[in-house]
């Protein structure tokens, strides 16, 4: 029985065991799983390798100015700084740039989840991430998920649940992805006067001025007490009332002081050192602090009056107004219901256990949104978590980590596999919507899915198998119990270790947890 709790532990709960995990968990898996749950300020250290996060913030913005900079160099003739001042070129190296930091984030994320001694936690900071989905498949957003990740999720993965929601609102990344910082209340200042709007902003301008409703509802739908949990169309535009005037503090100042600056730079008698000692100002200024002096209440955007939302009023009550209906619905009992299930349905099965559900959502409630004592509940009062038939399919990330966790590749040697996950199907930190990346078998055992899965298998054990390992003790140490006397025959029956090797990375137990 310790032997399967081991394999259920490391598998369902991790990202599948090393050689030498299964004996070292089977004393206790239960407390090898909560002892991860202990609070953990540093960040895992592929992490710390990385830009801060506040320089994936303000990337855009401040790689904006200076395209625009230097398009004001050419429109002046002073073409004689050579190739640097062509804009073209410039955005293009701004692309390689970009492209660098999303590869380098990749791989650290995937280096974290290789190289963990704690897979449980980590799996929840990517459950987390997957629940409050930003991604990062336009050019504006694409370095912004994984400093999502790392100042909203990481810090919070076992705290309070309502912790948790209000950052991961107000944090920038969550306001551009769902254009909430463009949403503009109907009897607002900004409506009235939409010229002042127009001077406020440094962005593109505006044809209209208007509510936007995508961030309320996702909030309502996707991230506390999901469909069917009581809410409708009034709900949804009473809180996006509520949300005017959350938004993004703009780094290069209004639209007149953007355009003042520009001008300054571009005129100044070595333009090149003036701008970069500006944006090197603009970044220092935001290295002093964290992320949260990039969020920006903006009174003038916001609707005034009371709202009501789920049969409460809301006094108006400026940025507090909207934070008081987040702390209610991060302990609404339909959100407890719809976490519980989300929960289940990741770590136990696809139609996941009714009374596993209940023991959740109970303590979910019980402890306002602990998430420390949800996890418990889930560890220690659900038998259904223990079942020991796999009946998770792993998606692409999970089932690539497993197999690396069991050949101990070397964390810093992943490239190439942040690519495979992409040609499977799931590109890190490109989910294709606000929903995330489905957590459903049907989504993902597709004859298309699963060709790619055994195309890339069959490769990677052609390349690495050898003489030397023994595939047989390998099938052993890794899966533990679920590796069945079935399993391995067709091992042991192989015509060449690749072949073993082959079997084992492709066969169900592995593909499952």
């Amino acid at each position: 029985m310790s032997l399967q709790n081991a394999t259920i532990a490391a598998n369902r709960f991790g990202f599948g065991a090393r050689p030498g995990d299964l004996s070292a968990i089977a004393k206790d898996p239960r407390d090898w799983l909560l002892a991860q749950l202990s609070p953990v300020q540093r960040l895992p250290a592929p992490l710390r390798d990385l830009p801060p996060s506040h320089e994936d913030l303000l990337y855009e913005p401040l790689a904006s100015a200076q395209r625009e900079v230097y398009r004001r160099f050419d429109q002046q003739g002073r073409k004689n700084t050579g190739a640097m001042l062509d804009a073209q070129a410039l955005s293009k190296a701004q692309r390689r740039e970009e492209a660098r930091r999303a590869q380098a984030a990749s791989e650290a994320r995937l280096a974290v989840a290789v190289g963990t001694d704690s897979p449980f936690r980590e799996r929840l900071v990517h459950f987390w991430s997957n629940h409050f989905s930003v991604s990062g498949t336009s050019r504006a957003m694409r370095l912004l998920p994984p400093a999502f990740e790392r100042d909203v999720v990481r810090p919070r993965v076992t705290g309070s649940f309502a912790d948790l929601l209000r950052a991961a609102t107000q944090h920038p990344a969550m306001q551009r992805y769902l254009d909430n910082h463009h949403s503009v209340g109907p009897s607002s200042y900004y409506a009235e006067h939409p010229q002042a709007y127009a001077h406020a902003r440094s962005g593109p301008r505006r044809k209209t001025l208007g509510l936007n409703e995508n961030h309320a509802r996702e909030i309502l739908e996707l991230h506390t007490v999901g469909v069917g949990g009581g809410y409708d169309q009034d709900d949804v535009e009473q809180f996006a009332r509520a949300l005017t005037g959350w938004g993004v503090r703009e780094v290069l100042g209004t639209r007149d002081e953007r355009r003042a600056r520009l001008r300054a730079i571009a005129s100044d008698a070595n333009p090149l050192d003036a701008l970069a000692k500006d944006l090197a100002s603009l970044r220092d200024n935001y290295r002093k602090a964290d992320w949260t002096t990039l969020f920006y209440f903006d009174a003038r955007a916001h609707e005034p009056g009371a709202v009501d939302v789920l049969g409460k009023r809301y006094a108006h009550g400026g940025v507090a107004q909207a934070q008081a209906i987040l702390d209610d619905l991060a302990t609404h009992p339909s959100t407890a219901d719809f976490i519980a299930t989300k929960l289940c349905t990741h770590f136990i099965a696809d139609a996941p256990p009714g009374p596993a559900v209940a023991r959740v959502a109970r303590a979910f409630r019980k402890s306002d949104g602990d998430l420390t004592a949800t996890y418990r509940a889930l560890l220690l009062e659900c038998p259904q978590a223990w079942d020991g038939a796999p009946r998770k399919f792993k998606r692409p990330e999970e089932y690539l980590v497993s197999v690396l966790r069991a050949l101990e590749v070397p964390p810093t040697e992943l490239r190439p596999f942040v690519r495979a996950i992409r040609v499977m199907g799931q590109g890190l930190y490109l989910a294709p919507g606000p929903d995330g990346w489905s957590d459903l078998e049907a989504h993902w055992a597709s004859p298309d899915g699963v060709w790619k899965r055994m195309e890339w298998a069959s490769r990677l054990a052609e390349r690495t198998a050898s003489a030397t390992r023994e595939v047989g003790q390998l099938g052993a140490q890794v899966l533990g119990s679920a590796y069945s006397k079935t399993l391995a025959r067709s091992v042991a029956s192989a015509s060449s270790p690749a072949q073993a090797l082959s079997l084992l990375l492709l066969c169900p137990e592995f593909m499952r947890r």
